[in-house]
């Protein structure tokens, strides 16, 4: 069975709770979470100084958004593209996750 995939935006989320949890945390829990359910995890960024993605953990992708982007922007723009690699999450397939058109 394909594993599903988990798309968080990092910073809504942290938000959300009051930022309570800093980034490394939240990605841990996120990790965790999907690890528990069998999915991998994407965990999208606001900001940084160039688009930028990478696997963080064996089941967790962590993209930052660029300059001109905002994580919103992404997942909304990528949703499907973001969906379609949820079989290609792994360390052989993470440079795939370079290829979204931000």
């Amino acid at each position: 069975r394909e594993k599903g995939v988990l798309v968080v935006d990092g910073n809504n989320v942290r938000g959300i709770a009051k930022f309570e949890w800093g980034p490394l945390e939240l990605m841990s829990r996120v990790s965790k979470f999907c690890q528990d359910y069998n999915l991998n995890g994407v965990v999208v960024w606001d900001h940084g100084h160039q688009k930028y993605a990478d696997l963080y953990l064996d089941n967790l992708t962590l993209i930052f958004s660029g300059l001109s982007r905002r994580a919103d922007d992404i997942i909304v723009k990528e949703s499907v593209q973001l969906a379609s690699f949820c079989g290609d999450c792994d360390k052989n397939n993470s440079n795939a996750w370079s290829s979204l058109a931000f």
